[in-house]
């Protein structure tokens, strides 16, 4: 058994390169953010979507890191099917009633789903 820290994180792409303000990043931003720290030699786990998957690997393996695995979502919403619907109907009605309707967290509710994930 190997006692090191294993990272596990995720790429969902959310189409936030069309928002708007400090939140927008397009997902080719990401991926610069992803090139930086993928050096790490840390065990890595990533869940992504296939479109997404041999980037990754291709990434980590610049940086000779095999101790990646990748884990395909082709459905985002497959990951809880319920909690995805409730948060999808949660996020449709409160955004008038919040008192920062333009964040992410209020307006987006596939965001908050991937967050939640």
């Amino acid at each position: 058994m190997r006692d090191e820290i294993t990272l596990v994180t995720a790429f969902f792409p959310i189409g936030r390169g069309e928002w708007t303000g400090e939140a927008q990043r397009s997902d080719d931003k990401y991926f610069k953010y992803f090139h930086h720290w993928a050096r790490i030699h840390n065990d890595l786990v990533v869940y992504t979507t296939p479109k997404n998957a041999e980037r990754i690997k291709q990434i980590r393996l610049s940086f000779g890191r095999t101790n990646t695995q990748v884990y395909i979502v082709n459905e985002l919403k497959d990951i809880d099917k319920t909690m995805y619907s409730l948060m999808h109907d949660v996020g449709e009605r409160y955004r008038k009633y919040s008192l920062f309707p333009d964040k992410p967290e209020v307006n987006n509710p596939i965001y908050d789903f991937v967050m939640y994930a």
